[in-house]
């Protein structure tokens, strides 16, 4: 029964504090002036705590890779029930966290100094009953100075000009927090910790597609990833992420891939000897054929990435045929195997359009932090404007204003990057180039994103697999709205990012 007792209380917290404490020597940086062992009720997240600490005054690292160790040697010393919950907890973290970044150390950080701060309500107030019981006044008065210590510390100012706040500041730009690989990532760089994106586009251009690649992306570079939809069910939600898993399509076969090729190449102007072959595409008028698999035309990208001869590449696009396997219950399976160590870092959520709102989202994420210590880096909400209104009273724009408000907030508050699809304009459908004044409701969207990117394509381009990424608003970076960086998709297959290329 004392066992039960012990993991009643703040255990959840307590195990979330030490998570920290056991692989991230900056959240152990951070908190280290505010800790104290009798913050901790229970007895072995304590023990646990005590060993992290030690480590890192002798180290400066956190002990992530001798945790284990630390453990067996003191063991013997451990209460049986004491053992075995570090054992279990132990394990549960060497299976939910490889590398730092797993961890949401600001959030958790966050959490750690309220906790703090309440265990030392609570020290303090028992104390100061007991002293004036006893009618020790002044004893009870210096409580209260000491909390007040305690309070201030966690108080979040910053003194810019001290040694510590310019480490802090050189180490979070050194942090490379998350990047599409080739040139969409150069082209909309480097996306921050507790960033509101929001990705526009016309009906049926893909973003969700591009939404749910910020998510993978994030998966596969190790962090941890909440989808939220209110259009899809968790059903369709799935399917699309084992699709662009396997890259299968609905029967085995060769599909029609978008490449990248140089325009060179096409009009047969290109005399260098690294070109593929010697046969031009274009017809007199300059315009392509309907692709054919049989003409004997190549695709040529001997320039693309060599700088030598970079100057000479201008590029283009034009078809591959691939071979790809029937999304089947084998090639899920496949997934499911090679992906066993991401099963904990993904989680997808659908609510019917109109039946949550970001507190509703919000209540949710606090029961998965609760329940499964889970706290996303990545909160996708697919989307914003089919949310329920943040107040029941608020109308039009000011409900879409308080929208997005919320959406920031949550980025924020919570340390996490929150990306959100938004509609355009009518007017906004048939543009080449989507800017400012093609946000679809109310333009003030964009005082309070970070950065909005906007999903271009026109007819001909979805013939041709391309859409092309443009920047609408960056908070954080110089940008010019009519430049974009093209991206080729095979989306029958689940692909929204093949390739990239600026321009």
């Amino acid at each position: 029964m004392a066992v039960l007792t012990r993991l009643r209380v703040d255990s959840t917290i307590e195990q979330r504090i030490v998570t920290g404490l056991i692989v991230s020597s900056s959240f152990l940086r951070k908190i280290y002036d505010l800790f104290d062992l009798v913050y901790f009720k229970n007895t072995y997240t304590k023990e646990i705590a005590k060993w992290a600490i030690n480590y890192y005054e002798v180290f400066e690292d956190a002990p992530f890779a001798h945790i284990q160790d630390i453990f067996n040697k003191n063991k013997s010393k451990l209460k049986e029930e004491d053992a075995d919950l570090i054992a279990s907890l132990l394990t549960k973290i060497s299976e939910r966290y490889e590398m730092e970044r797993n961890l949401n150390v600001d959030y958790v950080l966050k959490e750690t100094e309220t906790y703090f701060r309440k265990r030392q309500l609570e020290i303090t107030s028992e104390n100061i009953r007991i002293l004036l019981k006893s009618d020790k006044v002044e004893r009870a008065e210096m409580e209260i100075e000491q909390f007040k210590k305690v309070q201030y510390a966690t108080l979040g100012f910053v003194e810019p000009l001290s040694e510590e706040a310019a480490h802090n500041m050189l180490m979070a730009e050194k942090e490379d927090f998350f990047s599409f690989p080739g040139a969409l990532g150069r082209f909309i760089k480097p996306i921050g910790r507790g960033w509101l994106v929001g990705l526009a586009g016309a009906f049926k251009r893909g973003k969700t597609w591009l939404a749910q690649e910020f998510g993978i992306v994030a998966l596969l570079l190790g962090f941890k990833v909440v989808f939220i939809s209110l259009e899809m069910t968790t059903d369709n939600m799935v399917r699309r992420i084992f699709m662009r898993m396997t890259a299968a399509g609905k029967k085995k076969g060769l599909y029609k891939i978008p490449v990248f090729d140089c325009l060179h190449n096409q009009d047969g102007s290109c005399d260098l000897p690294d070109r593929t072959q010697n046969i031009p595409i274009l017809n007199d008028e300059g315009a392509k054929p309907e692709y054919d698999e049989h003409h004997p035309y190549r695709v040529c990208t001997a320039c693309r990435n060599d700088p030598h001869l970079r100057q000479n590449y201008q590029m283009d696009t034009w078809f591959e045929m691939e071979a790809h396997e029937e999304f089947d219950q084998e090639q899920i399976y496949k997934v499911v195997d090679s992906f066993e160590q991401f099963q904990n870092s993904y989680k997808v959520l659908s609510y019917p359009k109109f039946s949550a709102n970001i507190g509703d989202i919000n209540r949710d994420l606090d029961a998965l932090a609760e329940k499964e210590g889970f706290i996303p880096h990545f909160i996708i909400v697919d989307y914003a404007e089919i949310l329920k209104p943040e107040e029941d009273r608020s109308q039009g724009i000011d409900q879409i204003d308080r929208t997005w408000i919320a959406l920031a907030q949550m980025a924020a508050s919570r340390f996490a990057t929150v990306i959100s699809p938004t509609q355009v304009t009518k007017v906004g459908q048939d543009v080449e180039v989507l800017t400012a004044k093609d946000m679809a409701r109310w333009v003030g969207k964009l005082a309070h994103v970070d950065a909005l990117f906007a999903i271009n394509q026109n007819a001909m381009e979805k013939l041709a697999g391309i859409v092309r990424i443009g920047t609408v608003a960056h908070r954080h970076e110089e940008f010019h709205e009519y430049e974009t960086v093209t991206v080729l998709q095979q989306l029958e297959l689940g692909q929204p990012h093949l390739d990239s290329e600026r321009g």
